[in-house]
């Protein structure tokens, strides 16, 4: 039986019309399978395609991978599955046939991701593809016997009638999975070779039920995507890899044009999307290209919608949508209206189907962004294939660049502006090449031991620390770690010699303590790894156990007993330069009974001050602090030679790079000075109110970092996002309690902190003063009662003092703070200006400080906001491009508590606490800032107003896109006309002073003080 490669008029039957078997006709099944794989002998031509001189033959890529699979698999000894890396539109099912001539494999079993994928490729090795157009085989070279299965199988008698029967059998793991166990096994046993197509799916577990079924047998994986988002590797060797860049300049892809929509809400996204792509279309095939459409969404319902939306601006070009509801019959009938040309636009849920080949699809439009960068590179390919029988043009891509859910590597790609096959290009290479750098590792390791028989080294994920050692050999000697290993029930062990790596896994089990058991034992797998840099001379240890393992032994014996563990003081070369350092926990050793203790967090003071009266010695410490204005935690152990990064983990090739950077920076300096804890911040337990003015209080550690849309503040049963939340002091009450003013546009709420040891065991509550009783929620999560929300994620309230406190904790900070200049307040002339009326407002009120300052500054930033209100992060947010990066300023205005400036503290107090609370969007990305402005904007727009003062939405995400690559600088400036520059006396300079220094401490940024003359 022969079918059209496309539909086609029965009547209108030429030579033109191209055509395949779809079942190869009675005559030619008279061989068994085996007589038809001999007859492939010597039946296969290396022939290379040369399309100037019109020579038909394999791709340059075709010819290289088949090379290497046979290089791969030319010894007798056990090999592992090796993967084949070609990009999207290279020939990758061509590559896979013309292995199975050329090596004239006995049984292939082939296993892909998707039902359809199953037909398509089984047709494929049907008729061989387009092999005998290409001249690579005869024309008459007989054809393999193909069966496809479609249901599990239940009997061995049914694998081996299966097996016997066939050539090549092709499978989802799905239907294998549905089998008995053991037919599956059986037909398996059948087979010589495991084709794995679309293999960045193998990591799944069924996949890999598959996969067990094939050990020491030869396995080949094709991907255009050697690795997944879920960090599962593939679990093969990649034997050959052809990049994305060479497909490009070889002519195998066509250019891809990115069409951008910039809309910045969602409910006009898809209409613009869908407007921008079908007059791409209608240009296409006004041109007389013969091109076809795709509109991807993730979600049928969402697919359904957009139907609607393109019949009703393209209804001639009768668009269809296809998703798994509709079934097959009818997916197939809407899909052969597609390649009739009776439809020109698809819709689709995802894609068509892993390896759907259609190259007439050259238009596509993402209605909603892949969040897999596998996949996104795998959809674009769809659309860059090209084909020599016809003329097709290049491939177009309409997305929206302004969606703020775009995050991660997909943000290059998706940036406007961006040169598209660049960035294409580049984000697959690169992702590749960390996968192969991962593997160059990987297989190094493999070089002596036998620990990658017993566990994939790919998932190895070492936590960010190292025991560090200096070393003087010219060599290392690794084996040598059996000569002081303890004694475990078992171990294996991995050399490199290449990358000088040792990885040894051991298992040692012990009786449970809990009981009297003889054949119960606690079980545990012990890790370590060593890595030593020649250049360096050092060698730096990593383990789960450092005290098993006994490392500082080891050590000396890889290292042939020249090396040297960093030790004592040096190790705490690892916090200088940390501003504000405050420990999180430490441990100190003394003389006595109790040789070592061990003290959490607020507990650190009294380990802090044993040790400055040298009572005790450090022995470890972990801090939190501000580093180059950003925020840091490092931990280190001065006794055991030890540092760790606690928030960081990575591969073992990620690992070995981390050690590096750790051994330098403990390394680059002097050890520090003897006491170097006495500039470490201590909290201590407060027995009363602290006495100095309360100037701001900032969001506990888990709201500070959380999207602000995702939390939400209730205000007795009224929900009101985090974003529309202000929470600021409302200084004291009679008795010292500093008060809490919670608020949004329509309801305030006031809690005061108390702090009494007699009224509460804790020592501190939160008491409702005034206003409904306020409850946080975050995500899904039930809501929380605001004293019981701060047990966990406590406010932190900054003082005038540049103390700071948290629930009955307080933190004061030992340092000399200078008076602010004088000198330095900018006098400003506020002619025109109710200095008592601060905020523009809707109207945009021209006597208002905030209006008036603004047109100061107007022409300096090329973005400016009016953020002012509840939950504002500044009353004025203003942006602007320097040669060298961006500058994001902050503005806090202030109004004057009285019509003539002078020198009153309340007229700064408020003021410099939101400047020190505003120091939190240098440590947040501007990602953050965008998400916190935009949902802003969209309360005041339904109302016809805007916050935007110069610029737009628009303006803000391309600042947002260009932070990532493009350097921050921070500057924040205080604007109070109440502030007198001939009356302002010292304790008002104290303030501005000890405000300046945090900001400068805490972000590296500088501190503008605007008053009056």
């Amino acid at each position: 039986m022969l079918k059209g490669k496309r539909a086609f008029d029965i009547a209108k039957l030429s030579s033109e019309v191209q055509l395949v078997w779809e079942r190869i006709p009675d005559e030619l099944t008279g061989l068994s399978p085996k007589e038809i794989t001999r007859s492939w002998s010597g039946k296969f031509f290396f022939k290379e395609e040369n399309l100037d001189d019109e020579i038909l033959g394999l791709r340059r890529p075709q010819l290289g991978a088949l090379h290497a699979i046979s290089a791969h698999f030319a010894t007798d000894r056990e090999v592992d599955p090796a993967t084949v890396v070609l990009p999207t539109g290279t020939g990758k099912t061509e590559t896979m046939l013309a292995a199975m001539v050329y090596q004239k494999c006995d049984k292939i079993l082939v296993i892909v991701p998707s039902d359809s994928l199953r037909t398509q490729i089984a047709g494929k090795f049907l008729n061989l593809g387009y092999l005998p157009e290409l001249g690579v085989v005869p024309g008459g070279i007989n054809l393999p016997a193909v069966a496809v299965v479609k249901s599990g199988i239940r009997t061995t008698e049914d694998a081996d009638k299966l097996a016997n029967s066939a050539n090549v059998i092709v499978a989802t793991t799905s239907v294998l999975s549905a089998g008995k166990p053991e037919a599956v096994d059986r037909l398996c046993e059948h087979c010589s070779h495991l084709f794995v197509d679309e293999a960045h799916h193998i990591s799944a577990k069924s996949w890999l039920e598959v996969l067990e079924r094939f050990r020491g047998k030869k396995v080949l994986q094709f991907t255009a995507t050697p690795f997944r988002n879920d960090k599962k590797a593939l679990g093969g060797r990649v034997i050959f890899n052809y990049t994305m860049g060479e497909a490009q300049r070889a002519g195998y892809f066509t250019h891809v044009d990115l069409l951008p929509v910039e809309e910045y809400y969602e409910d006009r996204t898809d209409t613009e999307i869908a407007a921008v792509a079908v007059e791409r279309l209608r240009e296409d095939l006004a041109q007389g290209l013969d091109h076809l459409m795709m509109a991807r969404t993730s979600s049928k319902s969402k697919a359904e919608a957009l139907l609607s939306v393109y019949e009703g601006i393209a209804a001639d070009l009768k668009p269809v949508v296809v998703h798994s509801t509709y079934g097959k019959p009818e997916i197939r009938r809407r899909l052969e209206g597609l390649l009739a040309r009776k439809s020109k636009i698809v819709i689709c849920v995802d894609m068509l189907g892993e390896g759907y080949d259609l190259p007439n699809l050259k238009v596509a439009a993402l209605h909603d962004h892949h969040k897999s960068l596998a996949v996104t590179l795998q959809f674009i390919g769809r659309f860059t294939r090209v084909s020599h029988k016809e003329r097709l043009g290049k491939a177009s891509v309409v997305m929206n660049v302004a969606d703020p859910d775009v995050e991660g590597e997909l943000q290059n790609l998706y940036s406007q502006g961006a040169d598209w096959d660049s960035v294409l290009r580049r984000l697959s290479e690169n992702r590749i090449e960390r996968e192969v750098r991962l593997q160059e590792v990987v297989d190094s390791l493999k070089q002596q031991g036998d620990l990658h028989k017993q566990i994939s080294l790919w998932n190895l994920e070492p936590s960010y620390t190292a025991t560090l050692f200096r070393t003087s050999c010219e060599n290392w000697e690794p084996e040598r770690f059996v000569e002081k290993l303890p004694k475990f029930d078992e171990y294996w062990h991995a050399i490199s010699s290449d990358e000088n790596l040792l990885v040894v896994l051991a298992i040692q089990s012990a009786p449970v303590k809990w009981g009297s058991y003889k054949d119960l034992r606690d079980t545990n797998f012990k890790l370590l790894i060593a890595h030593w840099d020649k250049e360096r001379n050092a060698l730096f240890v990593f383990s789960n156990d450092y005290k098993t393992f006994r490392v500082e032994a080891l050590a000396e014996a890889i290292a042939l007993g020249q090396c040297e563990l960093i030790s004592g003081d040096q190790v705490f070369n690892v916090f200088n330069g940390i501003e504000y350092p405050l420990a999180r926990n430490l441990g100190t050793a003394q003389e006595g009974a109790i040789s070592f203790t061990q003290y959490f967090g607020p507990n650190v003071t009294e380990g802090l001050s044993l040790i400055e009266s040298e009572r005790s010695s450090l022995s470890n410490i972990a801090a939190l602090g501000y580093e180059s204005g950003n925020r840091v935690v490092w931990g280190c152990s001065q006794r055991k030679g030890k540092v760790w990064s606690p928030q960081k983990r990575g591969s073992i090739a990620d690992w070995c790079a981390w050690a590096k950077k750790a051994w330098d920076k403990v390394i680059s300096a002097q050890p520090a000075e003897h006491n170097f804890t006495k500039n470490f911040l201590r909290p201590e337990r407060m027995r009363a109110p602290h006495k100095s003015y309360p100037l701001s209080v900032q969001l506990g550690e888990q709201l500070l970092t959380a999207f602000e849309d995702k939390v939400d503040v209730f205000f007795g049963e009224v929900s009101v996002p985090l974003f529309a939340v202000d929470v600021e002091t409302d200084g004291r009450e009679q008795d010292g309690s500093v008060r809490i003013s919670i608020r949004c546009d329509a309801e305030t709420s006031i809690y005061k902190l108390v702090i009494d040891d007699e009224a509460t065991t804790k020592g501190y509550d939160y008491e409702l003063v005034d206003g409904p009783e306020v409850a946080i929620q975050k995500g899904d999560s039930d809501a929380v009662s605001l004293p019981e929300y701060m047990v966990s994620d406590p406010f932190t309230i900054h003082y005038a003092d540049s103390a700071f406190s948290y629930n009955a904790q307080i933190v004061h900070v030992r340092e000399s703070v200078g008076l602010y200049r004088k000198d330095d307040i900018v006098p400003f002339d506020w002619q025109g200006t109710d200095i008592r009326v601060e905020s523009m407002g809707y109207g945009q009120n021209d006597r208002s400080i905030q209006w008036r300052y603004f047109m100061h500054i107007c022409n300096e930033y090329d973005l400016i906001i009016n953020d002012d209100g509840s939950g504002e992060a500044a009353d004025l947010v203003a942006l602007k491009m320097l040669d060298d990066g961006m500058l994001l300023t902050l503005v806090h205005l202030k109004y004057s508590n009285d019509d003539e400036p002078g020198a009153r503290l309340k007229d700064l107090y408020e003021v410099c606490g939101q400047a020190q609370r505003s120091v939190r969007w240098k440590h947040l990305n501007l990602n953050y800032l965008y998400h916190h402005i935009r949902r802003r904007e969209e309360q005041w727009r339904p109302r016809g107003y805007s916050r935007f003062l110069k610029g737009g939405i628009k303006d803000l995400a391309a600042f947002r896109d260009r932070s990532r690559t493009t350097p921050l600088k921070f500057h924040i400036e205080i604007v109070q006309p109440g502030l007198s520059i001939k009356k302002v006396n010292e304790e008002g300079l104290k303030l501005l002073g000890s405000t300046a220094l945090y900001i400068k401490k805490t972000t590296m940024a500088e501190l503008s003080v605007i008053g009056s003359q």
